[in-house]
């Protein structure tokens, strides 16, 4: 599952953060749940004759406007080699099952600005953009 973590960002960085940095995130919050403090989370893994071909990663998290308890879909990853099999969306609609079923109104995630494919994947799925987040870098 690890190994998937450089998926997650693909061929989208920041222009502040290093590719090293986004995926030292990622395993962290992996690692996390796999020594047993996932803070209220929940993984699903794809599997395909025994090999890992998707991850997903929720959990409970705070609106930070309304304090409401929601849903949050933290990592989606799928294996190069599975893209376009429906992997990433059965994951993605097991993930919206478990936050209906837990009662939340609402299920959000982050999506960098430039991963176009994944924004598209999401409209599809009804999302929609909530807030937009800007960033200024500081010269020192």
């Amino acid at each position: 599952m690890l190994a998937l973590v450089p998926r997650l960002r693909a061929s989208h960085t920041t222009d502040f953060r290093g590719t090293e940095a986004l995926d030292a995130g990622e395993a962290r919050t992996l690692r996390r749940f796999f020594e047993g403090n996932p803070v209220s989370g929940l993984l699903w893994v794809a599997d395909d004759a025994g090999a890992v071909v998707g991850v997903a990663y929720a959990e409970r998290a705070t609106d930070y406007f309304t304090q409401e308890t929601h849903g949050h879909l933290g990592i989606l990853a799928v294996a190069e080699h599975a893209e376009g099999r429906g992997v990433g969306r059965a994951l993605l609609q097991t993930v919206e099952d478990w936050s209906r079923d837990a009662g939340f109104r609402f299920l959000s995630l982050n999506v960098f600005a430039s991963n176009a494919r994944a924004i598209e994947v999401y409209e599809k799925a009804a999302y929609r953009a909530d807030f937009v987040r800007y960033v200024k870098l500081m010269s020192r």
